[in-house]
């Protein structure tokens, strides 16, 4: 997943735009230079660009750039030491200026039809960070005690929410609680946990029966069971993203409280 550079798409326009605006009889090579060298760099830009791939206009694309080098050469050492006041011919100009319009008429029909979106932001959390690190939601020394696997699910939870799929999102935090549970099962009875069967009921009555189990932290566990992790296991539950919002919430705090412990 990579972000859209969208501002790349006006600095294109930009340097097009100019383009129009050369006069075709008497224009000397140093007054068009620039003018022509930007907007070949930037539709050359755009031809490389691997995330908006465009396909219609890559033809009109490759026609403008092949104009522009009838006059400006496609060598940098070649076009920078060119005479300056040699008059460039009417007739190379024309060319360009309809190789341009063309180009810009076929990418303004493909960019109506790319598929471009908007992820619009969760509750407080960034979107870019949801999609790329939502484990940052946790601070540094937190993070450092989590295990590989509770980061990795708070990350395909934290992509889930952000393109709102709920419940897939639930499901990765529900096991990013357990992973953490794991853990501070075996710290705290010295013992390693059933896996074989995940049984939260299991884990927290082994947790109390221990006596060394935070009482805060197995009764929060107890009712993030009832109310979050039981019904979110059954197979015809659907979520809201207001309902996952809040769950990411006492996710986080009861990962805090036991990471805090370990």
């Amino acid at each position: 997943m990579r972000r859209v550079n969208t501002f790349f798409l006006f600095t294109l326009g930009k340097y097009l735009a100019p383009i129009q605006d050369i006069e075709e009889e008497g224009a000397t090579y140093g007054r068009v230079f620039w003018t022509l060298a930007n907007a070949r760099v930037n539709v050359q830009t755009l031809l490389g660009n691997e995330i908006i791939t465009i396909r219609t206009c890559r033809q009109a694309a490759n026609q403008l750039v092949d104009a522009i080098a009838e006059i400006v050469p496609a060598d940098w050492g070649a076009a920078i030491n060119h005479e300056k006041e040699t008059v460039v011919e009417w007739w190379n100009i024309r060319t360009i200026k309809e190789a341009a319009k063309k180009f810009e008429t076929v990418l303004a029909e493909e960019l109506n039809i790319l598929d471009t979106y908007a992820v619009a932001q969760k509750g407080a959390y960034s979107t870019s960070e949801l999609i790329a690190n939502a484990e940052v939601v946790f601070p540094e020394g937190i993070r450092a005690k989590l295990p590989a696997q509770t980061v990795q699910d708070i990350r395909e939870a934290g992509k889930c929410l952000a393109f709102e799929t709920p419940t897939a999102s639930a499901f990765h935090i529900v096991r990013a609680i357990e992973s953490v549970i794991l853990v501070y099962y075996k710290k705290v009875t010295g013992k390693n946990p059933p896996t074989r069967m995940r049984n939260w009921s299991l884990y927290i009555k082994a947790l109390r029966g221990s006596g060394n189990a935070d009482a805060k932290i197995v009764d929060f566990l107890d009712h993030i069971k009832d109310n979050y992790r039981n019904p979110v296991s059954h197979p015809e539950a659907v979520l809201s993203v207001e309902e996952v919002l809040v769950l990411f919430g006492v996710a986080s705090s009861a990962i805090t409280q036991m990471a805090l412990a370990l």
